[in-house]
């Protein structure tokens, strides 16, 4: 469907660098008004740079400890969050941490912005787009905490993203799941020295259709477009297809 974005305020968590950023300029090439929020300073200034200080706004956030204050500076200013797109994720062995950023601030943001819309007197629609992974649902042996949060991320957006909850809070919530995607966290399998990965996982991960982070930047505005909430959409080697679960 044919959808106007002009002033639409869309909050992009992680929009500094990699996916996010791709994320952040596409809405922002449909005029909307693009916050991103994220921890390091340096970069989402550069962001906003880059996307133009006319359209974007980039405000500090660290999604652990953070979250209250930026959603009130949001919502005090703007009045409203047309698109929240949880984007920001991590990887490694803290699995604290990755619970944290991939997991509980997804939860935390989203819950925000459906009881924000809930009490408002004239309530407006709005989406959350969940950026979970393939590795959310195609199981293997390798990063078990990293797989829980992204698994979580897809159940809670099916929950959410309910129908009836759709119908008594007019906040739309979807997930894509992006394939392997050459960003920062992936880095390590391109360098010209691999010897630090395993040798099951470099095979496992170079098994796979990679793709580019505008990859994902393009399919984030499509499942806007087009995505009932409660879907989750699959994006791998640049294509983009929903996933159907049997309830």
């Amino acid at each position: 469907m044919e959808v106007d974005l002009k002033n639409k305020i869309v909050v992009v968590t992680g929009g500094a660098t990699g996916i996010g950023y791709s994320i952040a300029e596409n809405f922002s090439k449909q005029s909307a008004t693009v916050i991103i929020l994220d921890l390091n300073e340096d970069t989402g200034k550069q962001a906003i740079e880059r996307l133009g200080i006319d359209k974007t706004v980039f405000v500090k956030c660290d999604l652990k400890t953070d979250i209250d204050r930026a959603f009130n500076e949001i919502v005090e200013k703007y009045k409203r969050i047309d698109v929240l797109v949880n984007n920001a994720g991590v990887g490694g062995t803290d699995y604290k941490t990755c619970i944290d950023i991939n997991f509980t601030a997804c939860v935390t943001l989203s819950l925000k912005l459906y009881h924000y819309n809930m009490s408002r007197d004239e309530r407006t629609e709005s989406t959350i787009i969940n950026i979970s992974s393939i590795m959310g649902y195609r199981i293997s042996q390798f990063s078990p905490i990293y797989q829980a949060t992204k698994a979580g991320m897809i159940t809670f957006t099916r929950s959410l993203g309910h129908e009836e909850n759709l119908q008594k809070s007019g906040v739309r919530v979807v997930a894509l799941c992006p394939g392997f995607t050459k960003t920062n966290l992936t880095r390590p399998f391109f360098e010209e020295d691999t010897s630090s990965i395993p040798a099951d996982l470099l095979a496992y991960a170079m098994a796979h259709t990679w793709q580019e982070p505008s990859d994902v930047g393009s399919a984030s505005l499509e499942v806007f477009k087009r995505a009932p909430s409660g879907s989750i959409w699959l994006i791998e080697g640049g294509n983009l297809e929903e996933i159907l679960f049997q309830n």
